[in-house]
Formats: structure tokens, C-alpha cells, sequence
């Protein structure tokens, strides 16, 4: 289990057997009886983390909004530890790891955020809003920090 603390938060990141959160896959590994586990976003694949932040439907094209709008050609991965290992060898300053890192975290906490109100509380989150609310929430938490003072227009352009 590795902590990572960016912008006043910390992401917890779980190996890949020791996830922790319920998604329908642990859930089921814990006994609980499921009629389905397959992917409640996009009914394709079993419902795992991993699952939820990189590889459904959704979450491709969340990443491939993210991936334009940071202007870095980031690879596709499979995991948080795959997703860490090539951050750490990223070769961008220290600010513009700092700032991935809180787009990223953001990313995955919308993403969750959104697969919970999706089960819990139906069309509380819109699909259409997911972009907006990572750009704003990576802002806030990169600009409260107090030693990023990037404004929000150029953020929206050019966040790194």
C-alpha cells in the first residue's frame, strides 16, 4: 500500500489484490451475493477499480479529454501502480508533476464520485459534467495548496 499527498489530499492506492474499495468484484470476493457484476457504467466488464478508472467506456473518454487538454502524449494503463510508475519517470519539473498528479487524483475521485451517484442517486451527476468538474477541482486544490498561482484562464488552456 503506497500514500501519495499532492494539494492538501492524499489518494490512497491499494495493490491490486488488496483493493479496497466495494466495487461489484470485491464485494463478491467478501461473499456478498450480486445478481450482476458486471461494469454499472458501461455494462461491458466485470466492475473492479481498476476497471471503473482505466479501461471503461467512460473512463477512456474522460482520460482522452484529460490527455488533450494537458497537451502530454500520456500511454494508456492498466492500474494505479503502472499509472504511478510512469509518472515517477515522467521527466516534467516538479510544479508540472505536482499539477498531473492533482489532475489525475482528480480524475479518479470524479470518476468513483460519478460510479456512486450512478448506483445510489441516478442523474445526480451528468456524464457531460465530469470534464468540468475535474478541470475545477484539480484547479481548487492545486491553487489552495498556496504556492501554485496559475489563473483559471490559463489553466483551462494550459494546465501543466
Amino acid at each position: 500500500m503506497a500514500w501519495m499527498n499532492s494539494c492538501h489530499f492524499a489518494i490512497r492506492i491499494e495493490e491490486p489484490d488488496g483493493e479496497k474499495l466495494p466495487s461489484h468484484l470485491n464485494l463478491l470476493a467478501r461473499g456478498l451475493k450480486l445478481n450482476d457484476i458486471r461494469c454499472l457504467l458501461c455494462s461491458y466488464r466485470v466492475e473492479s477499480l481498476n476497471h471503473t478508472l482505466f479501461s471503461c467506456e467512460i473512463a477512456l473518454e474522460i482520460w482522452s479529454m484529460v490527455r488533450i487538454w494537458v497537451d502530454i502524449p500520456i500511454p494508456f494503463f492498466e492500474n494505479w501502480l503502472e499509472w504511478l510508475s510512469w509518472h515517477q519517470g515522467w521527466t516534467g519539473s516538479s510544479r508540472q508533476k505536482m499539477r498531473l498528479y492533482a489532475i489525475v487524483a482528480t480524475l479518479s475521485w470524479i470518476l468513483w464520485r460519478y460510479r456512486n451517484a450512478f448506483l445510489f442517486d441516478p442523474g445526480k451527476m451528468k456524464k457531460q459534467e465530469l470534464y468540468d468538474l475535474i478541470r475545477l477541482y484539480s484547479y481548487n486544490w492545486c491553487k489552495d495548496r498556496g504556492k501554485d498561482c496559475i489563473s483559471w484562464t490559463d489553466w483551462l488552456i494550459k494546465p501543466l
